[in-house]
């Protein structure tokens, strides 16, 4: 039981742990956090008017990925998976058509191998928003795995990615540091 948890950490974990399952019950969250059904209904009231999540009866569910939008059709330049839209990221290299990468993972290592200047846009793990990859700060190793191995996820702010990293551990990194650090992690796998 984690009922000292802060407010805010406990919505953090709530929404990493929807990307995994797509599923939670108020009952389990309440249980797991040592707190009240009615705490829970608050932080899922808040994560549903931010977006992050959808309330139903006796739970939540992770929000629609956009199944019906074009990220999602289109699968990973470097994996082939499906592109979700809460870790898609687009490449445009310079004079070309975009790519696309279903996870931070496959985006930092198609941009490793990148000849030319690129314009990169990753998705923010926490609130959906595209942002600009090379000013990004970076968890991998984090105890929440969504997609390739190592995991890694994308944060705008490096006060962003330390609160998570707090909740769930890994390491935190810089886009320079992530670059070598997925490339040498890769070649370990």
């Amino acid at each position: 039981m984690m009922s000292d948890t802060l407010p805010q950490t406990r919505r953090d974990k709530i929404v990493a742990w929807l990307a995994q399952s797509g599923t939670l019950s108020i009952e389990q969250l309440a249980q797991y956090f040592g707190v009240s059904t009615m705490t829970i209904h608050r932080d899922l009231d808040r994560l549903a008017a931010n977006g992050l999540a959808r309330k139903v009866r006796g739970g939540v569910i992770a929000v629609d990925d956009g199944v019906g939008d074009a990220v999602s059709r289109t699968r990973c330049a470097l994996c082939g998976k499906r592109v979700p839209r809460r870790t898609a990221w687009i490449i445009t290299p310079e004079g070309a058509d975009a790519l696309h990468a279903c996870c931070a993972h496959c985006g930092l290592l198609l941009l490793r191998h990148a000849a030319d200047n690129r314009v990169a846009l990753a998705t923010d793990f926490l609130y959906g928003r595209m942002v600009n990859a090379y000013q990004a700060v970076y968890v991998m190793d984090s105890e929440v795995g969504l997609c390739c191995v190592p995991g890694v996820l994308c944060f705008a702010t490096s006060h962003d990615a330390e609160r998570y990293r707090a909740g769930f551990g890994g390491r935190r990194l810089t886009y320079d540091e992530a670059l070598p650090a997925v490339g040498d992690a890769h070649r370990h796998h």
